[in-house]
């Protein structure tokens, strides 16, 4: 197998050049067919930061939604609020539409169950008003997958008598998604943490961002407070007047030293230190694959409302708690290490690969044959992850905070 080389690290990975904001293309699935059909909305432009670099995820892979416990496990808690919040919004609102958005979709394995209870909520409290369902996601996600989940999971919120309409909007959450003002609940889980662009800081033995050096991650904050920013003045702009939102996504302490996933990611870079020690990929290639997502804290989730960025937003929480591991919890009972390393690197390969394998073809030279050797490469990594895993059970454990943001628009 020849070894995949990089070109020479920048602090970002080189891309095309930007084009601006683009297009935000609205579809519409009707309830019970099997197509999308697109309905020609027109251009949504909004000011964003403009860079050379690609985006930090293509979307989630289809593996995601059979990996995805944790994710779900996340979203279900947040029924109670969303309860509340809906209920809010139904007082403080009045208009006979009611949109309900999901923002950073995926396949849709974490929303289903809460999409029916927001709409169940809805109706009993207003049977007048016409609930319509929008998916947001990029290009790349598994659409296919979550059209599929919609018609047939028996949790779908289309297996009930009077199935909404259901829209797609496709493009970044870091641009305006949906028309201003047309938006009443949003909602957003284990996805708002993935920055805009991908980062490229040199770091060894770790694919984790927060393991930069210290000049590295004063500027990868600012960034992340950038990305942070336009997500809520694109919110600001979209939701209606007393609309609200609700956003989970990873976070970490604020000393930094406790932060989601650090310990999966430091094996995943353990593992592509492996694969160059093994000829697999170049030294260059090992050190310079990191996720780009930023686990943040409460203060910075805090910093644009207090900051007065986003004057038509009023913050009604944001915390940062921690969240068990269901992982961990099962080998607890079973002792099944072989079990818990299946069950782990499903997760983490999970919500990786993507990044992995566009990394790795995207930065490959000279690759005999490039699909076959990229498909074994990521093979062999998360082979070694697993492995290591079955081994020393003890090893980089999963240990997760969640950080949750609740807003609403006066």
């Amino acid at each position: 197998m020849s070894p995949i080389h990089l070109p020479p690290l920048g602090m970002r990975e080189p891309g095309p050049p930007s084009k601006g904001p683009g297009f935000a293309h609205v579809c519409h699935k009707w309830a019970h067919g099997d197509r999308l059909e697109q309905r020609g909305a027109r251009n949504l432009h909004y000011p964003v930061r403009v860079t050379t670099a690609g985006p930090s995820t293509t979307g989630m892979a289809s593996s995601y939604t059979a990996n995805s416990d944790f994710q779900r496990d996340s979203a279900a808690s947040a029924i109670p609020q969303i309860n509340e919040l809906v209920a809010a919004v139904l007082h403080r609102n009045t208009d006979r539409a009611f949109t309900l958005v999901d923002y950073g979709t995926g396949p849709g394995s974490s929303g289903l169950a809460l999409f029916a209870t927001v709409i169940n909520e809805v109706r009993q409290a207003d049977s007048a008003r016409e609930v319509t369902v929008v998916h947001q996601d990029l290009p790349g996600n598994a659409w296919g997958d979550l059209l599929t989940r919609l018609r047939q999971d028996p949790d779908s919120y289309l297996a009930g008598d009077a199935p909404p309409p259901v829209l797609a909007a496709v493009g970044s959450f870091y641009r305006r998604s949906l028309p201003p003002g047309s938006v009443h609940f949003g909602m957003s889980f284990m996805a708002a943490h993935w920055l805009s662009v991908q980062e490229r800081p040199l770091i060894r033995s770790s694919a984790a961002l927060v393991d930069a050096d210290s000049a590295e991650e004063l500027r990868i904050a600012a960034d992340a407070a950038t990305d942070w920013q336009e997500f809520w003045r694109c919110r600001e702009d979209e939701l209606a007047s007393g609309g609200a939102i609700i956003v989970k996504c990873i976070g970490s302490l604020e000393d930094r030293r406790k932060s989601t996933s650090h310990g999966l990611l430091e094996m995943l870079g353990g593992a592509f230190q492996a694969a160059a020690e093994a000829g697999l990929i170049s030294q260059q290639a090992a050190d310079g694959y990191v996720l780009s997502e930023y686990p943040r804290t409460e203060s910075e989730a805090r910093a644009p409302f207090d900051a007065g960025l986003v004057r038509q937003l009023r913050l009604d929480s944001a915390e940062v708690h921690p969240e068990p591991d269901p992982y961990r919890a099962q080998y607890e009972e079973d002792r099944d290490a072989s079990g818990y390393a299946r069950a782990l690197v499903g997760f983490v390969r999970a919500f990786t690969e993507s990044s992995v394998r566009r990394y790795l073809v995207h930065h490959r030279a000279g690759a005999a044959d490039p699909g076959q050797t990229v498909d074994d490469v990521v093979d062999w990594i998360y082979r070694w992850c697993q492995d290591r895993w079955s081994t020393d059970p003890e090893s980089h454990p999963f240990e997760a905070w969640t950080l949750t943001v609740i807003a609403h628009r006066v």
